[in-house]
């Protein structure tokens, strides 16, 4: 497992995770509370916001793919994959945070 975590940046400033594809990638929410749901939204290519999160649980659409934990704000993406690459913003209460994602094809050596 390869854990990334974001910058400690807390304002509305994109925080930037990379992965390589196929690694598992946590991204935390820069604005966590334990007193307020944490909801999840990705930017499609389009610009269309597509919720991934709904009280404290990932919706049943990405499953397979993701999870939430509901305490901590962690969104998990098991085996992240280039289309996994973009916007993602979390929400807190009335604030939300950016986290951008950038996921780099597999390197290969050469030997």
């Amino acid at each position: 497992m390869h854990v990334l975590f974001l910058d400690e940046q807390q304002n509305q400033t994109a925080n930037n995770v990379t992965a390589e594809e196929g690694q598992e990638v946590l991204m935390w929410c820069p604005g966590n509370s334990v007193n307020e749901e944490i909801r999840w939204w990705r930017v499609e290519d389009s610009g269309e916001l597509v919720r991934l999160s709904l009280k404290g649980a990932v919706l049943p659409d990405f499953e397979d793919r993701m999870s939430l934990d509901a305490t901590t704000g962690i969104l998990t993406i098991y085996a992240a994959q280039m289309h996994d690459s973009g916007d993602y913003w979390c929400y807190v209460g009335f604030e939300k945070f950016k986290v951008q994602l950038t996921v780099f094809g597999k390197l290969q050596y050469i030997t």
